[in-house]
């Protein structure tokens, strides 16, 4: 008899447990998204992923091991859409301040075969249009199509039998039927178990047409992040962390006073006027920083709190979750 399960989220959290699940030939997946698949905040990802996050640049927790993993599915991805959603690419972290400075050489000679620090002479005469106290360059880094990347595991899974219902889910009652249950609403705090302490921010990005004359070789990241997107020719700048926020609606005004001043820090030459469109989603975060993948309910699973790291995480701990989940489901 299939094992049935159903996965509420679209984004790449959900995405990787279907493509996880769907490697065995006894589980039947059924995808509830209420609007398209990436709708949400996996949709709006700038799309860096490397294993160096966060303000001091420090090896993420599992980021080696979550980096590899995101690495695999998006070559299964390109792969089957006999298309690239993703390409290779260096990425620096400039050192804006003094701390900067510590944590990022720390890093460096911490981990000299994956970074190195840059000068701020060697800087300035490889990046003129830079302006920083030097610059930590991480040598492994992907620039990801989000979008074309979820497609691509979709058709996956849809090709191994998966299917999609779009509708909204009000409550996990609504699916007691199949043999387990997935969460992986990366906004979904409303389905979570209320000893969960989870907290939901917005976070916005701000974009605009990529002109001819707009020069940047590789992704830059400080205390913002700055990158050209070739695959949608646009220029993309982030992103805001609003713990505290009205609505979840995107405020363009209030996106420009949080990230322009943090990428003109960097890169003096920005150009403040352009067209910008800002881009708003919610997503859920915990207080140690790191995902929630646990069963939380009788045969419900959650996989969320990825907070700004989805893309690093997603693959690694929706792997680690539907092993779980199939070895109390073939033991029962």
């Amino acid at each position: 008899m299939p094992i049935s399960i159903a996965i509420i989220g679209g984004g790449f959290s959900g995405l990787a447990c279907a493509f996880y699940l769907t490697q065995y030939h006894n589980v039947q997946v059924t995808l509830y998204e209420k609007k398209i698949i990436g709708a949400e905040a996996s949709g709006l990802a700038a799309g860096l992923i490397h294993p160096f996050t966060g303000a001091h640049a420090k090896l993420n927790r599992f980021g080696l091991e979550g980096f590899h993993e995101t690495v695999k599915l998006l070559n299964e991805s390109s792969q089957f859409l006999k298309n690239s959603v993703a390409k290779f690419t260096k990425i620096l972290r400039i050192a804006t301040t003094q701390e900067q400075i510590q944590d990022y050489q720390l890093t460096a000679n911490n981990y000299p075969t994956l970074t190195k620090w840059i000068d701020s002479t060697e800087l300035k005469n490889s990046f003129p249009y830079l302006k920083g106290f030097g610059a930590l360059e991480i040598a492994n880094g992907w620039q990801v199509e989000p979008k074309l990347y979820m497609e691509g595991l979709w058709k996956i899974c849809e090709s191994r039998g998966a299917v999609i219902k779009y509708q909204k889910i009000d409550h996990v009652d609504e699916l007691k039927n199949y043999h387990a249950t997935i969460i992986a609403a990366g906004n979904g705090s409303d389905f979570l178990a209320t000893n969960l302490k989870v907290a939901k921010n917005k976070g916005q990005i701000l974009t605009c047409e990529a002109t001819r004359d707009f020069i940047l070789p590789i992704p830059l990241n400080s205390k913002a992040y700055l990158l050209k997107d070739e695959f949608r020719n646009q220029i993309i700048a982030g992103a805001t962390f609003e713990k505290k926020f009205q609505n979840e609606k995107p405020d363009l005004d209030f996106a420009k006073k949080e990230i322009i001043p943090k990428i003109k820090a960097f890169f003096p030459k920005f150009n403040e006027n352009a067209s910008f469109l800002a881009k708003a989603a919610i997503r859920v975060s915990s207080p140690d920083h790191l995902p929630i993948a646990k069963l939380i309910d009788d045969k419900v699973w959650c996989l969320t709190a990825m907070g700004s790291k989805g893309l690093l995480y997603h693959a690694f701990y929706a792997k680690k979750l539907v092993q779980q989940i199939m070895q109390q489901n073939l033991i029962d």
